[in-house]
């Protein structure tokens, strides 16, 4: 086992918790958001989610959702994993997740926004569900699914892509 592997290895039950206090929350949230349900939440690999320019960027998706006029904060927090936050939006589930889409596509840093839009029943809208690629690599432009399957990159060229998308939040 690398040093990687033992920091997120230390990390684990702590990540775990904290992703089923996500869901519950987002259970209680489903209940409140019609039609659709949307959580804003970051794509930062590795243990150390509260890096420079992380807090930034996700401010800056925040304000991108509510400046479409389509979308309404019911609530934010923070955890080990990173801030994050539920919207509601008056939008069909699949027009939400279009939406947001657009979004996460509309610049690089915004690469590490993760926009999950859920049904009023729960059911998650993925990209492919609309006939849309899965999400790139943010290294190579192969699906970021396969890579973390396989392992393509180091955690080393990982940290340093993110740090250089952060980069452009703070310049």
């Amino acid at each position: 086992m690398g040093p990687s592997s033992m920091s997120s290895a230390k990390f684990f039950p702590e990540f775990l918790e904290a992703r089923e206090s996500r869901e519950a929350e987002l259970m209680r949230t489903l209940e409140r958001a019609r039609p659709s349900t949307i959580m804003l939440s970051l794509n930062i690999p590795g243990p150390d989610k509260d890096i420079p320019g992380a807090r930034e960027l996700f401010a800056e998706g925040a304000a991108q959702l509510v400046a479409t006029g389509k979308f309404s904060l019911i609530d934010d927090a923070l955890d080990c994993l990173g801030p994050y936050a539920f919207f509601s939006s008056g939008l069909e589930p699949e027009a939400a997740k279009h939406a947001c889409m657009q979004i996460e596509d509309a610049r690089p840093s915004f690469r590490l926004l993760d926009l999950d839009v859920y049904s009023a029943q729960g059911a998650p809208v993925s990209r492919h569900q609309l006939g849309k690629n899965r999400r790139p690599c943010l290294i190579c432009s192969q699906a970021a699914v396969d890579c973390i399957r396989q392992r393509t990159h180091t955690a080393l060229e990982l940290d340093d892509r993110v740090r250089a998308l952060l980069c452009s939040v703070t310049d």
